[in-house]
């Protein structure tokens, strides 16, 4: 009988460690964003709150019964790390947005949506420290994760390359398995994620990975070309060139840094001729800005991005404190375009995050929302770390042109990204 016991729960037994489980749901997550599933992504999370708060004990011969017991040591988890919680400011805006909201559905759905910024920063907070194996095991996840939905969208595309160039050249993107934006973003994230494993000296006890992580490297960046999308693109080449910028710095290397700086503005000159996608993504975009400022625009993406952030402009100069609401703000958007008619664009939200922050919450919501986010990379001195900078470079570029924390893909790929580097950086300097 105890032999049948622990053969049921053997997958169980597997996973009593505490950090196996993090392991378990970071994965998990990981693979909910890449594949736009939103119930996985949101069971992990409330499981990772879950574990951070309660003792787990799964059957044994001796005890068949799961034991769940609340943690004793949440204060002194706590301890040190009070700064954590700037992360929780984009929740807490629109909670204080409560007192003039009117539109309750899309405050409740704003509030909804940013609820990971409250609860999952303690949990990584009261996270025992995550060594090293568990750190490269979910860092090869998600770049094998972001491996093989590469490979995927290339299979497609291959089959289908004339059609989809020709939708590239009238505004399409390339067919991907989420939000082909966000999708940029997290293939921008595995490039740096590969290139840290690739530099690692010995992972999984084999010096044979880093030539695996070196070519996924190559291959993710090529992709990243091939799926010409602007928003990850830039975000990529901002956090190269401050790569290049701090190598440089530190290492007195100029020649090798000059280089690099050459090679990474003459890519995308090349990318221009030689690559279809990247080639029409950009004819396309000069056409669409030169008829937006020709008044032609209103049936092109990125001119129907530029009508939006002039409607929230309007809002932001009525309400330039504290703004609107964030509950509010698609209701004076949609306003907005309705006494802009002779336009007849789309309704959109506007595409920034700064700008959505600023017409929601006003420039002292903007002010908190910029400490909020910078306060982690400063915190300890991470911005020593590469991979922690170019993780906040592609998340603060992205914010220019995107909502990028508007929806659970964007939020969730930045605050796992984030706390596991915030728990492995203090983790190292309180042990050091």
């Amino acid at each position: 009988m105890a032999n049948s016991i622990d053969d049921s729960w053997s997958f169980f037994n597997l996973l009593r460690s505490y950090r196996a489980q993090v392991v378990l749901f970071c994965c998990a997550t990981i693979y909910g964003m890449l594949w736009s599933a939103e119930a996985i992504i949101s069971i992990s999370m409330i499981f990772l709150v879950v574990i951070a708060i309660f003792q787990i004990g799964y059957p044994s011969a001796e005890n068949p019964k799961i034991k769940i017991g609340l943690r004793k040591n949440i204060r002194a988890q706590l301890k040190g790390k009070k700064k954590w919680w700037w992360i929780s400011v984009p929740f807490l805006l629109v909670l204080f947005s409560i007192p003039y909201t009117e539109d309750w559905t899309y405050l409740l759905e704003r509030l909804r949506i940013k609820l990971p910024f409250l609860l999952l920063p303690f949990a990584f907070a009261v996270m025992p420290p995550l060594r090293k194996r568990e750190l490269h095991t979910i860092g090869t996840f998600f770049v094998l994760a972001c491996t093989v939905a590469a490979i995927g969208v290339l299979w497609n595309y291959i089959q289908n390359f004339e059609i989809i160039n020709f939708n590239i050249s009238r505004g399409k993107a390339i067919p991907t398995p989420s939000n082909h934006i966000r999708f940029s973003l997290s293939m921008a994230c595995g490039i740096f994620c590969a290139a840290a494993l690739a530099l690692e000296k010995d992972v999984f006890g084999t010096k044979t990975a880093k030539y695996v992580f070196g070519s996924l490297t190559i291959f993710l960046f090529a992709f990243l070309h091939i799926l010409s999308v602007r928003s990850g693109l830039l975000a990529f080449y901002a956090a190269l060139g401050i790569f290049l910028v701090q190598f440089i710095y530190r290492s007195r290397r100029w020649g090798i840094g000059l280089i690099g700086l050459i090679t990474m503005t003459a890519i995308p000159y090349f990318a221009v001729i030689y690559v279809p996608s990247f080639k029409n993504k950009y004819y396309y975009m000069k056409h669409d800005v030169y008829s937006y400022f020709e008044g032609n625009g209103k049936n092109y993406s990125d001119s129907e991005r530029l009508i939006s952030l002039n409607a929230a402009k309007e809002i932001i100069v009525e309400h330039p404190i504290i703004g609107v609401g964030a509950g509010d703000l698609k209701t004076k958007m949609y306003q907005v375009y309705a006494n802009k008619s002779a336009e007849d664009a789309a309704e959109k939200m506007p595409h920034s995050q700064f700008v959505t922050v600023a017409a929601g919450t006003g420039f002292v919501g903007l002010l908190l929302f910029l400490i909020s986010f910078f306060v982690p990379l400063f915190y300890q001195m991470n911005y020593r770390n590469y991979l922690f900078t170019a993780l906040h470079v592609i998340f603060f570029m992205s914010f220019f042109s995107e909502n990028t924390f508007e929806n659970n893909f964007g939020l969730s790929l930045w605050l796992f990204l984030l706390l596991i580097g915030m728990n492995t950086n203090y983790q190292s300097r309180s042990t050091s």
